[in-house]
């Protein structure tokens, strides 16, 4: 939902600073609040709500996030270092150049933490990757190999899969609105024709191994 009214120019509410400056921020509703470049540093914050929040470029160093819901949050460039995000919900968290060293982080998010940074770009093997519920917007990710991997509830908004393979891929519940299936295998993936109606389908071959030009014309560099 954030991301979707991002795309559409509109923009969060900004919160009031003052309101941020108590050290003891523990549990508090910060919920789709714009939050950007504000310095959190040390600051207790056990618990607190910030799904669909904007908190780009804001400093999280050494703060207690336990617990805290981080989910569908937009933290591109964010300093997470030597934060406590232990038991956090982050899924979908969007954290394209964040940086984390020292963090504290359940083994699945450490992991995928080293998938984001050193695996996600084009043409790279990520079969059989547990790839869920993981915010991959507007990634760069051509020729992938994807084979059996599980994306199920990743948010794919306008990322580049031209051409990856996707066979057998999960794709329950994943958001495909604009993704680039140009040239995509989904020969086998668990996906709906919901889903892909709002995906660009191009020599694209379906689960059920039929080719769909459908979205041909809607493709970057297309005229109508």
């Amino acid at each position: 939902m954030l991301l979707a009214i991002l795309a559409c120019g509109e923009r969060l509410e900004s919160i009031d600073p003052t309101t941020l400056m108590p050290q003891d921020l523990s549990g508090m509703d910060l919920h789709g609040k714009a939050m950007n470049r504000i310095d959190f540093s040390g600051k207790l914050m056990i618990g607190v709500i910030m799904y669909s929040a904007e908190i780009i470029e804001a400093n999280f160093t050494n703060a207690d996030l336990r617990e805290a819901n981080l989910s569908d949050t937009i933290a591109n460039r964010t300093i997470f270092n030597g934060a406590d995000l232990r038991g956090a919900n982050l899924d979908r968290l969007c954290f394209h150049g964040a940086t984390w060293d020292g963090a504290k982080l359940d083994p699945r998010w450490h992991k995928v933490v080293f998938v984001i940074e050193e695996k996600l770009r084009p043409n790279q093997d990520l079969s059989g990757f547990d790839l869920s519920k993981l915010c991959l917007y507007n990634y760069d990710l051509r020729n992938a190999i994807l084979l059996k991997a599980d994306l199920s509830e990743t948010q794919l908004s306008l990322a580049n899969l031209a051409r990856a393979n996707l066979q057998d891929a999960n794709l329950n519940a994943a958001r495909l609105v604009n993704t680039n299936l140009a040239g995509a295998n989904l020969m086998g993936a668990n996906v709906t024709e919901e889903q892909l109606a709002n995906a660009l389908l191009c020599e694209t071959i379906l689960p059920n191994g039929q080719i769909s030009n459908m979205g041909c014309d809607r493709l970057p560099g297309t005229t109508p």
